[in-house]
C-alpha cells in the first residue's frame, strides 16, 4: 500500500506515475464535500497526460489486485482547452501477460480545480493493448463522483475499451462530459458491464454487450448497430427518449415524466412468438400471435380480443366484428367525414334520425347517413 498524508495540504505531482505491480493507492481519511469527514488526501495534477496508470507491466503478471482508495484527484492545469488535458486513473494492459485485473477504486473523487482545464477522462479501461479478451477485467468502480467539463471531442467520466466484468456502483458523472462510455475495437468489445445507481450525463455502447443497468438518473442513453448480446436497462430517469438502433436484444423500460412505465427494445416476446397473459386457470392466453406469412393476428386463439365492456370485440366465428352497444342518436359525436359509428336508436333513413330500432351512422358529405 501506498498511503498519501491527508491535511489541508495537496500533493502535486507532475507526470504520469506508472504503477507496474497491484498496490493499493490509498488514504485514511474519506473524501467529502466541505471535508466534513475529515482532511482528506487530495492529489494535485498540474500536467497533460493521465495521473496513475495502473498497467501491469511488472514481470510476470503481477497487475492482480490494484485498489486505489478515499482519495480526490485535482486537476489544476490552467488552460480553455475544451477537449481535456488528461486522465485521473488509467486502468489498461500492455500486453497478453502484462494486465490488470481485480481493480477496486473505491471513495474516490475526481474534480477540477476553479479555473483549471477539465479533465478528459475520468477513469478509463483500456484493455486495447492485450491479446484477447482478458486485458483489463474484474473492475469494482463504487462510491465516488467524477466531474468533466470538457465539451469538445468525445470527454467521458468513464470509458471502457474492450473491458470485461466491470461494476460501476453508486458513481455520480458530473459535468459537460459526464458520460459513461462503452466500447472496445471489433473482436473485443466490452462485455458484461453492471451499472447499479449514480448516473451521468450520457450513457453510450457501441461495440459493447450484455450490460444490466439499474436505477441511476441520465441524460440520454445511446446504442448503435453494433451493440450486442443481451442487454437490460433498467434506469430510475432518462431525459431523452431512448432510441434502439441495435438487431440485438436491446430492452429499456423506464417511467417517464408522466408516470407511465414505457418500453423500448426491438420486440416483446412471451411463450416463444405471440404476446400473451395468464387466464382465470392459470393457462396462457395468447393476445396477439403471428399468422401464415409471418402477418400479425389477434387472438388466434379464438378468444378474441375485447377493449373495455362495451367497445370493438373482435371474435370467432373468423371475419366476426361486434362494434359494441354503440351510441344513441342524441348523443353521436361531432361528425368527421369517414367516421363509422353504431348507433342504437336511430332508424335507417339517407339522413339519421332518432327513433328507430338501431343502424349504422357514417359521416358522408358532411351529414349522418344511417343504414
Amino acid at each position: 500500500m501506498v498511503q498519501f498524508p491527508s491535511g489541508s495540504g495537496s500533493c502535486r505531482i507532475t507526470s504520469t506515475v506508472n504503477v507496474g505491480e497491484a498496490v493499493t493507492l490509498a488514504c485514511l481519511s474519506s473524501p467529502a464535500q466541505n471535508n466534513n469527514s475529515g482532511a482528506p488526501c487530495v492529489i494535485d495534477h498540474d500536467f497533460r497526460g493521465t495521473l496513475f496508470s495502473l498497467d501491469g507491466s511488472g514481470l510476470g503478471n503481477p497487475g492482480a489486485g490494484y485498489g486505489v482508495r478515499n482519495l480526490v484527484l485535482r486537476q489544476t492545469l490552467r488552460g480553455d482547452d475544451a477537449r481535456g488535458v488528461g486522465t485521473a486513473i488509467r486502468i489498461t494492459a500492455t500486453t497478453g501477460t502484462s494486465r490488470s485485473t481485480w481493480v477496486r477504486v473505491e471513495n474516490v473523487q475526481i474534480e477540477e480545480a476553479s479555473g483549471a482545464a477539465p479533465w478528459t477522462t475520468g477513469i478509463d479501461l483500456d484493455a486495447t493493448g492485450a491479446i484477447g479478451r482478458d486485458g483489463v477485467r474484474d473492475v469494482w468502480i463504487t462510491n465516488g463522483r467524477i466531474l468533466s467539463t470538457a465539451t469538445r471531442g468525445d470527454p467521458s467520466g468513464i470509458r471502457m475499451n474492450g473491458a470485461q466484468n466491470v461494476f460501476v456502483t453508486n458513481v455520480l458523472l458530473n459535468g459537460a462530459g459526464g458520460n459513461l462510455i462503452c466500447d472496445g475495437p471489433p473482436g473485443n468489445e466490452s462485455d458484461s458491464i453492471y451499472v447499479t445507481q449514480g448516473g451521468g450525463g450520457r450513457f453510450s455502447m457501441n461495440r459493447c454487450r450484455n450490460v444490466s443497468m439499474l436505477g441511476g438518473a441520465w441524460g440520454e442513453i445511446t446504442n448503435t448497430g453494433h451493440t450486442s448480446g443481451q442487454n437490460l436497462l433498467l434506469p430510475s430517469r432518462v431525459t431523452l427518449p431512448f432510441v434502439n438502433r441495435s438487431p440485438s436484444s436491446t430492452f429499456l423500460a423506464q417511467v417517464d415524466r408522466t408516470g407511465a412505465l414505457r418500453i423500448s427494445g426491438n420486440v416483446i416476446l412471451a411463450q416463444g412468438a405471440a404476446l400473451g397473459s395468464e387466464g382465470a386457470d392459470g393457462a396462457a392466453v395468447v393476445l396477439l400471435g403471428r399468422g401464415a406469412g409471418g402477418t400479425p393476428v389477434i387472438a388466434p386463439d379464438g378468444h378474441g380480443l375485447a377493449v373495455g365492456s362495451a367497445s370493438v370485440r373482435l371474435t370467432s366465428p373468423e371475419g366476426f366484428l361486434m362494434a359494441g352497444k354503440g351510441v344513441r342518436f342524441a348523443e353521436l359525436p361531432p361528425p368527421i367525414d369517414g367516421m363509422l359509428i353504431y348507433c342504437s336508436d336511430c332508424a335507417v333513413a339517407a339522413r339519421c334520425a332518432p327513433g328507430g330500432s338501431g343502424a349504422l351512422a357514417k359521416r358522408l358529405g358532411r351529414a349522418w347517413v344511417c343504414n
